[in-house]
């Protein structure tokens, strides 16, 4: 992973030691928010993950998941698949802002 850890001047891509903690809730709401009848509250399962990195300077990550994370194995494939949409994630921000493509103010 391209980190900067404690004690670094610069980022650079190295092994590093993450701590991810998980737990299970429960959210409550009313599918059908729009009109008069919101309709009976429904429950689904989530799985709040945190990811924290000791040696730096990062905040920890909050990741909220329909998928289980009941184990390390799957605690650790949620944060690589967080971590791969926040790559793309960046690759379109960058585009937007290289290429000026900007939003419609009245779209």
């Amino acid at each position: 992973m391209v980190i900067r850890l404690k004690g670094q001047t610069k980022p650079k891509l190295q092994t590093v030691v993450g701590v991810i903690r998980a737990c299970e809730i429960w959210l409550s709401y009313r599918p059908n928010t729009r009109g008069e009848n919101w309709g009976t509250k429904t429950k689904k399962r989530l799985w709040l993950a945190v990811v924290e990195f000791p040696d730096t300077e990062l905040e920890p990550l909050l990741l909220l998941t329909d998928w289980p994370v009941v184990d390390q194995e799957s605690a650790l494939r949620i944060f690589r698949m967080y971590r791969q949409r926040w790559s793309v994630e960046d690759s379109f921000k960058f585009i937007k802002e290289i290429l000026g493509f900007r939003r419609h103010p009245d779209a």
